[in-house]
């Protein structure tokens, strides 16, 4: 049976833009961080304290309406900051992703910006960036990588086993050729090796995910664009798997015949399960999910939202062996968009959803389950004159009240 829930924000947040607001419910709360300017709530990972680590992109540091800057804020298990940290050039950094080391140290992965013709009002080039701090928040380096006069553009990394980093992205040409881009670094952030290929494109949502895997490899998620030659904005979903040093291993596609968008790649008992969009008739986007096993071979797809445009960012399989995906949705909820959260069975099957925000647009940016099985939330929440880093802690049903 579907059960469709909503929490709406909207007398919370028309109270003002503090730095910081509250909802507290026994462990469980809402909290807002952010200024007077714009800030979008990105990526959030659990600290050794039991607390989170939670980065964004904020407007709000500066006087400069162009001068965005990376936010890092570290709080307690209670939401309650302890710090907030600013990095980057004026405008030119942005951060998509954050991991905590071994060591309770953070890195901060992103696109970094440079307009190498400002006088003409070119098209900034982009390279992938990464930063890394100390517990509390300062910085012990930040490596760009890339080559000038090229665009690179970042979308994901993780972490690997020997406490190094893999970054996944595209490189693009003058002649509008995309080709995927990976790259291989030690602990500090030292290039080991970069691999590039053109099978599959990683499109712009937050949340595309490259996992390692035991025999060293590596399997990610993105977008084959061009399969139809009859039709060049045709597009599909592609799974790639790489060994050690980058080199194909296998590469599965998945879809039908309107176009779908590959997002996101969770690890499961039986494979992989990955997350797209897919179009709808009426050229909204519902929410597809494919289950594979270890050769990327479709097992089942399912296709979940609602009437109007619902995208997914981020997917985990949950302690109970349920799935529960994290994204938007127009279709549901209090809002023009609302965060969504919906709790599928490892087959993708719906078992309940919830919708989270104000009456303005807010979005989902990443879920992650605590061992507890509480949920925590990422995303960006909307007000009547601006956005705020939206951080949300809810039960294993996405309940936040009783």
């Amino acid at each position: 049976m579907r059960v469709v829930a909503c929490v709406c924000l909207v007398g919370f947040l028309l109270i003002g833009c503090s730095e910081e607001a509250q909802i507290v419910v026994e462990s469980r709360f809402i909290k807002l961080y952010g200024g007077e300017g714009f800030n979008s709530g990105i990526a959030v990972e659990q600290t050794q304290e039991d607390g989170y680590v939670y980065v964004g992109n904020s407007y709000s540091n500066t006087t400069d309406p162009n001068d965005q800057k990376i936010c890092l804020i570290k709080t307690d298990k209670f939401g309650n900051r302890e710090w907030i940290k600013y990095y980057g050039e004026t405008g030119k950094q942005a951060a998509l992703s954050v991991k905590r080391t071994s060591n309770n140290e953070f890195l901060v992965f992103g696109n970094s910006y440079e307009n190498l013709n400002t006088t003409q009002n070119s098209s900034p080039f982009s390279n992938f960036f990464l930063l890394k701090t100390d517990t509390n928040g300062e910085l012990l380096w930040e490596k760009n990588y890339g080559t000038q006069f090229v665009d690179e553009q970042a979308r994901c990394f993780n972490l690997t086993s020997d406490g190094g980093m893999i970054l996944a992205g595209n490189i693009s040409e003058e002649n509008g050729s995309s080709d995927t881009y990976l790259i291989r670094t030690n602990a500090d952030g030292e290039l080991q090796w970069e691999s590039r290929f053109g099978l599959l494109h990683f499109d712009d949502p937050v949340g595309n995910s490259i996992l390692e895997l035991p025999d060293g490899g590596f399997v990610f998620c993105g977008t084959e664009i061009g399969r139809n030659p009859l039709d060049s904005t045709d597009s599909n979903v592609r799974i790639i798997k790489v060994n050690e040093r980058g080199s194909i291993e296998w590469s599965q596609t998945y879809g039908g015949p309107t176009p779908e968008i590959g997002i996101g790649l969770q690890i499961a008992n039986f494979g992989f399960i990955a997350i797209a969009t897919q179009e709808t008739t009426n050229n909204d986007n519902d929410i597809f999910v494919i289950g594979t096993n270890f050769y990327g071979e479709e097992l089942w797809s399912k296709t979940l939202g609602g009437l109007k445009n619902d995208v997914p960012v981020s997917v985990k399989q949950t302690n109970g062996n349920t799935l529960i995906i994290c994204g938007t949705t127009e279709s549901f909820g209090k809002g023009q968009k609302d965060i969504y959260l919906i709790n599928t069975s490892m087959r993708g099957e719906e078992i309940w959803s919830r919708t989270f925000g104000s009456i303005y647009n807010d979005s989902g940016s990443q879920v992650m389950q605590l061992s507890n099985g509480d949920l925590v939330i990422a995303g960006t929440i909307g007000t009547n004159s601006n956005t705020m880093m939206g951080l949300l802690k809810a039960d294993s049903n996405g309940r936040i009240s009783k």
